[in-house]
């Protein structure tokens, strides 16, 4: 029987659409770098797939593996915040539109920064779960009327 690579994810993710921005970062520079909280104007919103341990987007810039992306996204929710965090890219897939698929590991982001992107995937979540129950209450209440 041949050896399957199990893969476990340490965190919960989901999909959400973002006000995010990325910029390459020069090698050198990587030592100088930190999680901040920051306010970041004009971001264009796109459907992100997060998680605290990264995050996975399309653009329209071909970033190679290895590369320090530094990472713009703002947390929507009651309080929405903007944060700045980097990240490696451990894969680019080439998508139909000739676009890309930037798969990106958190490697600079402090505990905070984590914690209120964990903490705005599980409210999402929730979020979505109870979109779904009250969809599926109201097809139920409408077939018991049939």
């Amino acid at each position: 029987m041949a050896d399957r690579a199990i893969y476990k994810r340490d965190y919960f993710r989901i999909d959400a659409l973002l006000p995010m921005q990325a910029n390459s970062i020069s090698p050198d520079m990587s030592h100088k770098l930190q999680s901040r909280i920051c306010e970041q104007k004009e971001l264009r919103p796109g459907v992100v797939n997060i998680s605290g341990g990264g995050i996975s987007f399309k653009s329209i810039t071909e970033y190679t593996v290895g590369d320090t992306l530094e990472l713009f996204f703002t947390l929507i929710g009651l309080n929405p915040i903007t944060v700045c965090v980097y990240g490696k890219v451990l894969r680019v897939v080439t998508t139909a539109e000739s676009h890309y698929q930037i798969y990106v590991k958190f490697v600079i982001i402090s505990d905070k920064m984590r914690d209120m992107i964990v903490s705005f995937v599980f409210l999402r979540e929730r979020e979505i779960i109870k979109n779904n129950q009250l969809a599926a209450y109201d097809n139920d209440t409408v077939k018991s009327f049939l």
